[in-house]
């Protein structure tokens, strides 16, 4: 045993040693912890309201059809009508009693190509205006294409919305994913009826190829 007295330097055991690191680690956390709640941001107001209000908008377009009712619905129903209006059956092709349509696009400094079409519903004159965005450069592998869809009443933009779809397959349509713009008002009675009728003649359409299809083949059986 070391003398009391002797200037030998005593040396702490591994146990101590590691009961001080831990004293050390725990008063540094409990230092950050202090000192962070010192420079903690105070919850801002008016975000809290934005949030709010985007929650109950997004809950009114969702449980009440809204959303899929611009977003795919009627988007995939006028997207090409610029292109369709040309064609003599043209008015074959529309799933609803629109009247009055016009459809056109206009390239963008952004290299985007809005495709809008105009019509006139219930003595109501309606736009549907559509953006595709495209694949986004700062997402690697990305395969999903965004977008915008807004429904217009008269020139007012009463529903706007973002939309995405996957790129493949090809046939993957258009879905509405956030809001940005809503206004409620009438309008919302007309674009629930126009999204109907689409769906229902779309139906339809399907029902007849199935019916035909059964008959054609029972055509030919004998029992």
């Amino acid at each position: 045993m070391a003398d009391p007295g002797s200037n030998e330097h005593v040396v702490s055991s591994p146990g101590q040693q590691g009961s001080a690191e831990s004293n050390l680690i725990e008063a540094l956390n409990a230092y950050r912890e202090v000192f962070a709640a010192k420079h903690t941001t105070e919850p801002n107001s008016a975000v809290a309201h934005a949030n709010a209000v985007l929650g109950k908008a997004r809950k009114i377009i969702r449980e009440s059809g809204l959303g899929a009712a611009l977003a795919p619905t009627l988007i995939e129903e006028t997207r090409y009508w610029n292109t369709w209006q040309r064609r003599d059956d043209f008015m074959h092709w529309v799933n609803f009693p629109a009247l009055e349509i016009s459809a056109e696009e206009n390239k963008t400094d952004k290299g985007h190509t809005p495709a809008r079409s105009t019509f006139m519903y219930n003595s109501q004159r309606y736009s549907v205006k559509f953006i595709d965005e495209g694949l986004s450069s700062f997402i690697p592998d990305n395969d999903e294409a965004s977008g915008k869809a807004e429904f217009y009443a008269a020139d007012e933009l009463v529903l706007g919305l973002d939309v995405s779809r996957k790129i493949y397959p090809d046939s993957d349509r258009w879905r509405w994913i956030n809001v940005y713009a809503f206004k409620s008002g009438a309008w919302m009675k007309d674009l629930i009826e126009i999204s109907t009728l689409i769906d229902k003649t779309h139906d339809g359409q399907l029902k007849q190829i199935r019916d035909n299809d059964l008959i054609s083949r029972a055509r030919n059986i004998e029992l």
